[in-house]
């Protein structure tokens, strides 16, 4: 079992700027979604794209 570690004011910062970000292209990309017909939009999928990679570079980051 993984222990966690205490994280210090800086990180907790750090991690709140990027999910704040990662919620504002996610706003972003659920209104380009809701107002258009065609879902396949280039700039969805490339949004959701740079989105899963970003929290991917993060996880590693904070393991």
């Amino acid at each position: 079992m993984k222990v966690l570690k205490k994280i210090t004011g800086i990180q907790k910062d750090y991690i709140s700027t990027f999910l704040r970000d990662q919620i504002s292209d996610l706003e972003i990309v659920l209104s380009q979604i809701e107002s258009s017909e065609n879902f396949e939009d280039e700039y969805v999928e490339e949004s959701l794209k740079r989105v899963k990679r970003r929290f991917y570079q993060f996880r590693f980051f904070y393991n």
